[in-house]
């Protein structure tokens, strides 16, 4: 069983730059780019509802990015533990989401776990995220 070790900063910097696409691709609204940085049996657990995989994903997160707009007003990468070809990213951020039909927008802080796979040719991509969320005060 591999040792879960502080990473290198070359494996610090490459998982957090995926972790930075995803928030990019969220707040652009880019449906395309954030499936991208998925490995293909992603699981996502958002709060108070059932998980999101595999071929539930793409309507789930391309529904959330037409319905919403995401503007992550600063975001802290925690710590990074890795363990052979996994890496565990943990993210704290605060984000302003606005319905695109209009309405107030609310401003959340949150917390990310998300687990890393490293896929042979295509480098660090998400697996596995779990976050939650509330009200910012």
């Amino acid at each position: 069983m591999p040792v879960v070790t502080k990473a290198d900063s070359g494996t610090v910097a490459a998982v957090q730059a995926v972790a930075d696409k995803e928030f990019h691709a969220m707040a652009a609204g880019d449906t395309a780019a954030f499936l991208r940085l998925l490995t293909r049996d992603v699981v996502f657990f958002p709060p108070n509802t059932p998980p999101k995989a595999g071929p539930a994903v793409e309507p789930w997160i391309g529904e959330f990015l037409r319905q919403y707009s995401v503007e992550f007003q600063e975001h802290h990468h925690d710590d990074v533990l890795v363990a052979a070809e996994w890496a565990l990213l943990r993210t704290s951020f605060r984000w302003r989401v606005a319905s695109c039909a209009g309405g107030e927008a609310s401003v959340r802080l949150g917390n990310t776990v998300r687990v890393f796979r490293n896929e042979s040719g295509q480098g660090w991509l998400l697996a596995r995220e779990i976050w939650t969320t509330y009200p910012a005060t």
